[in-house]
């Protein structure tokens, strides 16, 4: 496994963007919505409303917790976690009304003769 002590992200290493964050906030800021805005126009037009979304979401954490980061990425993960949660549990109602579609299908005709 390849382990990279100071990978690149966008244009800069990790190293970079926390010295930038530290020593020059809003320059920070507006590299980081660049980056986050290139990487959405890379996306599907059609998932690209949703990702804009999601990161309106991220940002509003962001903001609500700004003096304390650990807090605004833990809540952040919880969002995720639940976005999971409710992802999965569709996709095993799903597999459930496809097992009872099977079935039903599967299953043979049954004749009923009907006297008058």
């Amino acid at each position: 496994m390849s382990y990279e002590r100071n990978p690149q992200i966008g244009n800069l290493t990790f190293d970079e963007w926390m010295q930038l964050a530290k020593n020059n906030p809003e320059e920070f800021e507006l590299k980081r919505q660049k980056m986050i805005e290139s990487e959405i126009e890379k996306s599907p037009s059609e998932r690209q409303l949703r990702l804009r979304q999601l990161q309106f979401r991220c940002d509003g954490l962001r903001r609500k917790y700004k003096h304390n980061a650990q807090v605004s990425a833990e809540k952040m993960y919880r969002q995720m976690q639940e976005s999971f949660n409710e992802l999965r549990q569709a996709l095993i109602e799903l597999h459930r009304v496809h097992d009872e579609l099977e079935k039903k299908s599967l299953a043979k005709p049954t004749l009923t003769i009907v006297k008058n």
